[in-house]
């Protein structure tokens, strides 16, 4: 995708609909971090097949399936208003079908299946990979208008963690904030620096050297690209051996369950405001569709 022409693709588009997103965002940590040892029982869900972990946060924010259908249903919000302009919104009519739900890899890569086959890297999105093509037939015009209606329009809030700006910022704060304290616990927690230094001294076993950074969940890697896969195979070899992924994520879920405790009730609010949008995308696109 070429982000120096005039034209626009749809993950601009979704990203200007959504908001910024921060990857692997954090926020202030708590002076006082909460007693866990109540919800020792809590676990995330991991899928190796895709690549997805499932938090106890997830249900309070819309899942992938459910973003792209209040995404579509914007869509078609907008292209009412671009009518206005004698003009459409091509996006709103697209194929939004055969979605592939994209890998979480906050602590790095994980399915030895997709390193094997991608290595460091994922497969695109049908539904982008479809769209884009249409919309770069768009004019600097049309994205005008585009950005105008989008700001004009009364659009359904995307209610996904960590968005910044948009729609669904003001809905989902209180996910998002307990979100963030959660993962900062977790990261300063002493068992989170040990799970990493297993996993580091697995790869240096094998040769490769960790970068031990914060934010950062891979050894150095080679220019080669054969050479990236192999390495991204024992990566994940070592995380399999050391049950990293398992136990960063279980620990974050049991941060989780502390810091949403006390806001059961707004974050149940914010459940069923995220379920309001959903069943309204819906029917904005089952009317659209006949």
């Amino acid at each position: 995708m070429n982000h120096t022409n005039k034209h626009v693709t749809l993950k601009l588009m979704l990203a200007i609909l959504a908001g910024a997103i921060v990857a692997g965002a954090s926020g202030c940590a708590s002076s006082s971090q909460p007693d866990i040892s109540q919800f020792s029982n809590v676990r995330a869900q991991l899928d190796s097949s895709n690549e997805t972990i499932t938090f106890p946060l997830d249900q309070y924010f819309m899942t992938f399936d459910e973003e792209r259908e209040v995404e579509h249903a914007n869509q078609i919000l907008i292209d009412g208003c671009m009518r206005k302009y004698g003009l459409s919104d091509p996006v709103a009519d697209a194929d939004w079908q055969e979605t592939s739900v994209p890998p979480n890899r906050k602590y790095g890569i994980w399915s030895l299946s997709s390193a094997e086959k991608y290595g460091y890297g994922e497969p695109e999105d049908p539904v982008a990979e479809r769209t884009d093509k249409i919309l770069q037939a768009q004019s600097q015009a049309w994205a005008n208008i585009w950005t105008k209606c989008g700001d004009r329009t009364k659009l359904l809030p995307v209610m996904i963690e960590n968005i910044l700006s948009g729609p669904g910022v003001k809905q989902t704060k209180v996910g998002t904030t307990v979100g963030l304290e959660a993962s900062d616990a977790a990261s300063n927690n002493p068992k989170w620096a040990a799970a990493r230094a297993d996993w580091w001294k697995c790869l240096r076993s094998h040769g490769l050297v960790p970068r031990t950074g914060q934010g950062e969940w891979g050894p150095v890697l080679p220019t080669a690209e054969t050479a990236q896969i192999r390495v991204a195979v024992q990566d994940v070899e070592c995380k399999l051996k050391t049950n990293l992924v398992q136990k960063l994520a279980d620990l974050e879920s049991q941060y989780q369950a502390a810091y949403a405790q006390p806001q059961q009730a707004a974050l149940v609010q914010q459940g069923k405001l995220k379920d309001k949008a959903v069943a309204e995308a819906k029917k904005i696109i089952a009317t659209r569709n006949g």
